[in-house]
């Protein structure tokens, strides 16, 4: 369950139930206030911050790792196999994606660029500008 407490008196005001967290690892991320992203190794789904509805599901050709970040258009998820996958905020939509990487450890997004850390110590700016494929 995904649940939402109001901040000011901790009442909870929604719960959504999802299935694919009973056996998973949720990362949970937030965007302008709109939207909730829960990433797990084999989905990830975006709810309405405000209803706890759910907006839209991804369902990626490649398990998922924990290493995921949002801007204020994009969510960015990275396969086991090390490759970097931009989804529209607001649909889902794959809008690009990385070649291969390395094995990524963290991703932190920035308005226009996403910036990834990798187990060798590197870190990679990712642009934007390739279609998903």
């Amino acid at each position: 369950e995904v649940c939402a407490h109001d901040p000011a008196d901790g009442t909870q005001t929604w719960c959504t139930e999802i299935d694919p967290l009973r056996d998973a690892e949720p990362r949970l991320l937030a965007q302008d206030a709109t939207t909730v992203v829960v990433v797990t190794p084999r989905q990830v789904i975006a709810l309405d911050q405000a209803t706890g509805r759910q907006r839209w599901t991804f369902e990626p050709p490649q398990p998922l790792t924990a290493a995921a970040a949002v801007n204020s258009s994009d969510v960015i998820v990275v396969d086991r196999r090390g490759r970097a996958q931009a989804l529209a905020l607001d649909s889902g939509e794959p809008r690009w994606r990385s070649p291969r990487l390395g094995d990524v450890t963290a991703v932190v997004a920035s308005d226009d660029d996403f910036y990834v850390g990798t187990e060798a110590g590197s870190v990679v700016c990712v642009r934007p500008t390739v279609a998903a494929g």
